[in-house]
């Protein structure tokens, strides 16, 4: 089980134009120090479709580069797939290792990587198709190697998914962050 504590819920993204995206992400703390803060990518689902979840993910990996900070782990986080174990649910990015310095890449590369590992994990041995590209997915962040600890207060938090979020200040942060239990096998 792993204790989250949700800093920020449903953050919309802007595009670099100011313009949402329709893409929209939850900002997360665990409870463990490690992996510590992770980014809940929404699936598609009906508001602005395929191309939404493409441009807020890739607005997202961009802005992710540009604050030094790096993905160390990605998870398919669905209700469907929460109840597998953490290493099922891994994305096996092609061609990347864990940490990925989303610096190094092309946002749209990246996206789709990520979106094409997503649609691979977790499928039946015997399905048909390329599978599901928009998954709802989960990225631990950290900072580059050697340039310290990322800050989890609330407050610093709050600040980073505005920043994700192409936002001028700060998102809303409830003064008490909420918290989510997960119960059954232990949860990434």
């Amino acid at each position: 089980m792993r204790d989250r504590d949700t800093i920020a819920k449903r953050v919309a993204v802007a595009g670099d134009d100011g313009a949402l995206t329709g893409g929209t992400f939850d900002l997360d703390r665990d409870a463990d120090p490690d992996p510590g803060v992770s980014i809940l990518w929404h699936s598609r689902g009906t508001t602005g479709g395929t191309r939404a979840y493409r441009a807020g993910l890739e607005a997202v990996l961009a802005r992710l580069a540009g604050r030094g900070l790096v993905i160390t782990a990605a998870y398919l986080d669905t209700r469907t797939t929460r109840d597998r174990s953490p290493a099922e649910r891994r994305l096996a990015v092609r061609g990347l290792a864990y940490p990925i310095d989303p610096a190094e890449l092309d946002p749209a590369d990246l996206r789709a990587r990520l979106a094409t590992a997503a649609a691979q994990c977790c499928r039946p041995a015997n399905a048909k198709g390329g599978g599901n590209t928009t998954r709802q997915i989960r990225l631990y962040v950290s900072i580059r190697s050697g340039h310290g600890r990322l800050n989890t207060s609330a407050e610093v938090l709050g600040d980073l998914a505005a920043a994700l979020a192409g936002e001028p200040g700060p998102v809303e942060v409830a003064a008490t962050a909420t918290r989510r239990r997960r119960k059954g096998k232990a949860s990434a």
